[in-house]
């Protein structure tokens, strides 16, 4: 957590880890301290457990998301994550965004924006996330859409162009410091 803190501020990434969650870090914490970077973080996680919920159309959506979010608070890791300092917070979030982009393609624009970036700002966050979601990628366009082979192709295309650019500029961020990606 030092070095992602520490990095935040003088933009110079670590050898060892990617200067994606030093980024979020300092965009989040709107430099007060810490907090908003946890709340911040527990705030999407909410928010996506919500949209899953009421895309799926579940019955008694406002007490199934309580108990859901009390259930994975008390009984999981993931409350743990989520408030600290850690990019793992975003591996889960990243997963169900991508999901949901592309099992619901008819919700609103701004749904679609907030998954992409969701899953943007997953992958660029740690370089684990990053092969991850290279294979949720290959699983997503070749299982998990439905449709003819055209349309799997062409909703996988935005969320690949993502990867691509994420990469990319990890790796020209690496570059211009000499270390390696």
């Amino acid at each position: 957590s030092g070095t992602y803190i520490e990095r935040a501020f003088s933009n110079i990434p670590p050898a060892d880890r990617s200067i994606g969650y030093s980024w979020w870090i300092r965009a989040t914490s709107w430099q007060t301290g810490l907090w908003p970077v946890i709340i911040a973080q527990a705030w999407i996680s909410v928010i996506l457990f919500k949209d899953f919920i009421y895309q799926y159309q579940i019955p008694y959506r406002h007490v199934v998301l309580v108990v859901l979010t009390l259930i994975l608070s008390c009984c999981s890791a993931y409350a743990y994550t989520v408030c600290h300092i850690l990019a793992d917070a975003f591996a889960p979030l990243g997963v169900l965004s991508l999901w949901l982009w592309w099992r619901f393609p008819s919700v609103t624009l701004g749904k679609k924006i907030f998954w992409l970036s969701l899953w943007t700002i997953s992958i660029g966050v740690h370089y684990s996330h990053f092969l991850t979601g290279f294979i949720f990628l290959i699983v997503g366009i070749g299982v998990l859409a439905t449709g003819s082979i055209y349309s799997r192709f062409k909703r996988g295309l935005l969320p690949i162009g993502i990867w691509i650019v994420v990469g990319l500029l990890l790796s020209w961020q690496q570059y211009l410091h000499n270390r390696p990606f």
